[in-house]
């Protein structure tokens, strides 16, 4: 009989061509997730954190999905199947105030969810978020195509940015604060997979960093056996909020934010604008050119 259950990265330890461990010593792991709104902004962004701190992270947040779907259960009312965060700040779909959600209710849940992400008395240990927010109408203005109607490949190139200046911004984080471990990439798949994929490459062959051979691989995973990419959802909603919002004062971040900061989480937000993009505008021709594998505009999921 066969069993369906989650694989964690930890479980899968290849061997290189030398016959060693592919990871050697601790597994550090990244989960990344989008946000966007169409044709204005796209984010992405997720967690990183050791094999160890995530096995408690899926475990709690799995038992805290689980409460609510008996609790829903129970009233007559329909059963969730995960967290998502647009859903749930705008009561709709699942979420919905007629399907048992009303705002405090909501607020309750989101609050037992980021008090699982500090599950480590040592803050140090806790994972670290990472997200990069674009504005699409620079970079349109920057890079302009003949396709310039075609909202999904502006999404597309955006996201792919995105996750370019977030690898940049892992492999500083791994260099600086865990010297000499590796860490594996896991994104949630859906229509921009060849863009992260793409931009995988493109770090690989043209970035400056140092230490670009400490991110092992990219991978897409789904949220159906992947418990980790629901906080990833969590934080890169957070994080478009923040760069959409334009503001900087802590004590005026969304409620939910500042109770992440406040758990002692450490977050890295910030957004390409458009002297940015007129760099990487100069620097494009030394990358690789990106994948043809575009989808066509209704593959675009909405976030």
């Amino acid at each position: 009989m066969l069993l369906k259950r989650e694989i964690g990265i930890s479980e899968l330890r290849p061997l290189n061509p030398n016959g060693r461990m592919f990871f050697v010593a601790r597994v550090y792991t990244a989960y990344f997730d989008e946000s966007y709104t169409d044709g204005f902004l796209m984010c992405v962004g997720g967690w990183l954190a050791s094999d160890t701190t995530w096995g408690k992270i899926e475990g709690r947040w799995r038992r805290r999905i689980e409460y609510e779907k008996r609790r829903s259960i129970k009233r007559g009312e329909s059963a969730i199947d995960r967290y998502h965060a647009s859903d749930l700040d705008n009561l709709k779909s699942q979420f919905a105030q007629e399907k048992g959600w009303d705002a405090d209710r909501r607020k309750l849940f989101t609050k037992k969810l980021i008090d699982i992400m500090a599950c480590n008395k040592q803050k140090i240990n806790n994972p670290i978020g990472i997200s990069v927010g674009i504005f699409l109408s620079p970079l349109r203005e920057l890079f302009p195509s003949p396709n310039k109607e075609n909202i999904y490949k502006q999404h597309w190139a955006a996201y792919r940015i995105c996750m370019i200046q977030n690898l940049i911004t892992l492999a500083e984080v791994m260099r600086r604060l865990y010297p000499g471990e590796q860490v594996a990439v896991i994104y949630d798949r859906g229509p921009f997979s060849s863009a992260a994929l793409s931009a995988f490459e493109s770090f690989v062959g043209t970035s400056r960093t140092v230490n670009k051979k400490d991110i092992v691989t990219v991978a897409p995973m789904g949220w159906e056996c992947c418990t980790a990419l629901q906080p990833a959802d969590m934080i890169v909603y957070e994080s478009r909020k923040l760069i959409k919002s334009g503001i900087r004062e802590q004590d005026k971040f969304r409620r939910s934010l500042q109770r992440i900061i406040g758990n002692g989480n450490i977050l890295r937000v910030r957004y390409i604008g458009r002297e940015a993009l007129a760099e990487i505008r100069e620097s494009r021709r030394l990358a690789p050119p990106p994948s043809p594998d575009f989808s066509t505009d209704e593959d675009i999921k909405k976030h």
